[in-house]
């Protein structure tokens, strides 16, 4: 051993080291020092834990392994696949798009047509023009008054 406190650490490769350890541990000497924890993400799971945690995209179907609890899907382009979708079923839920909507008579002229959203009532622009002239001259043109003669 008085060998080894006169020899310098840059003159002891790894191997040498592990052996002069080994040495040191078999004559009780030195303790092994316990294994270091495993690190990352799922360095603490089992097994089996990390299995339960490993599922399917429900937009794409591929497996994965899924880093929160709250994870459905594998990839941000699957989540807006899906978001875009579940906001296109909401619309066509409430009949605001998504389907054919049935042929309507135009509100001026009577023509048929087919409604591309809910709100169209005209078949066309020369019609929107006209029923928005009719609106207007339908409005009422004297303003409001209250009983001492004030306007509103």
């Amino acid at each position: 051993m008085a060998e080894i406190r006169n020899m310098k650490t840059a003159d002891i490769n790894a191997d040498e080291i592990r052996s002069i350890v080994g040495k040191l541990v078999a004559q009780g000497r030195a303790v092994v020092p316990p294994e270091k924890p495993k690190r990352g993400k799922y360095s603490g799971r089992t097994g089996e834990q990390n299995k339960l945690r490993v599922i399917s995209c429900d937009q794409c179907g591929t497996k994965f392994m899924k880093n929160c609890s709250v994870h459905l899907r594998c990839s941000k382009e699957c989540s807006r696949k899906a978001n875009i979708e579940s906001v296109r079923v909401w619309f066509v839920a409430r009949g605001l798009r998504g389907k054919p909507l049935a042929d309507y008579a135009c509100d001026n002229c009577g023509a048929v047509f087919r409604k591309i959203n809910a709100g169209h009532r005209f078949c066309g622009k020369e019609c929107s023009k006209v029923g928005k002239k009719i609106r207007k001259a339908m409005k009422p043109t004297t303003k409001p008054t209250t009983s001492h003669g004030h306007t509103k």
